[in-house]
């Protein structure tokens, strides 16, 4: 999961944002490694909760890289380009 200010955020949080009009449209989890294909239990709940859009890295990335894409992609988002 996520590690929040507030506290941890992971799979059974997402369930329960299914079906509320809280669930995002899309998620941007720029950690490391932070969407992992190999049956990550967040990631397939983000799915079979209804995301439309899930963006990250597969592995590990340097810090700078991942907020270099961070700043292009929502300066680009912003700009009222598409996903």
């Amino acid at each position: 999961g996520y590690r929040m200010a507030d506290g941890h955020f992971g799979a059974e949080s997402v369930r329960r944002l299914s079906g509320t009009p809280d669930l995002p449209l899309l998620v941007f989890a720029n950690g490391c490694g932070s969407v992992r294909t190999d049956g990550d239990p967040l990631l397939l709940a983000w799915v079979r909760a209804g995301v439309r859009h899930i963006i990250g890295p597969l592995h590990a990335l340097p810090d700078r890289l991942g907020l270099l894409f961070a700043d292009a992609f929502y300066r680009e988002l912003l700009a009222g380009r598409a996903i």
